[in-house]
């Protein structure tokens, strides 16, 4: 039995939450029916055992899937305007947000493997032609702009690498 709180459409902030009960193997129990315990590392309805309940790891896990997925559906259908377009002369643009958070996701994930990331290790910057190092803290417009205007189909590639890397670091995790 996996557990989804039932937290769907919108949360407080009008940002969209996920739906895990559009997992198969998933029941859903309301939100208030749930007691949370961090420091025991699992979640769990009251009225199940707490042998049924879904352990941290596994719930971050499950979680940081249903991110990717929905991340990568959501990118891969945009065009270069998209990938461009910024809502406000010198706002981010798409196209830099999403390799922001994934070279973001790649340098945290490698910092706790002790790992140089793979956008060093795979050699991802002379790929795609472009001499940044870092996760793109500080550029400057034009900066942004190249980053932006990068192939989708190899930041993508990119993307595929570090959630790879995440999936097989999340699941060496126990509670």
């Amino acid at each position: 039995k996996r557990l989804h709180i039932a937290n769907n459409g919108l949360d407080g902030h009008g940002r969209r939450s996920f739906d895990l009960g559009r997992l198969p193997g998933f029941i859903t129990v309301p939100m208030n029916a749930c007691q949370i315990n961090g420091m025991a590392s699992s979640i769990y309805p009251n009225h199940l055992q707490k042998e049924d309940a879904m352990k941290a790891a596994e719930l971050l896990q499950t979680i940081i899937a249903e991110m990717h997925g929905a991340l990568m559906a959501d990118v891969k259908e945009l065009t270069q305007e998209h990938l461009n377009w910024k809502p406000a002369p010198g706002a981010n643009p798409i196209g830099f947000l999403f390799w922001h958070l994934i070279c973001t996701e790649d340098e945290f994930v490698h910092r706790l493997l002790e790992e140089p990331p793979i956008w060093q290790s795979q050699k991802w910057g002379e790929k795609l032609g472009l001499e940044a190092s870092g996760h793109g803290t500080g550029f400057q417009e034009p900066e942004v702009d190249k980053v932006a205007s990068l192939p989708l189909a190899e930041v993508m590639a990119y993307a595929e690498s570090v959630i790879q890397a995440t999936d097989e670091y999340l699941r060496s995790l126990d509670d």
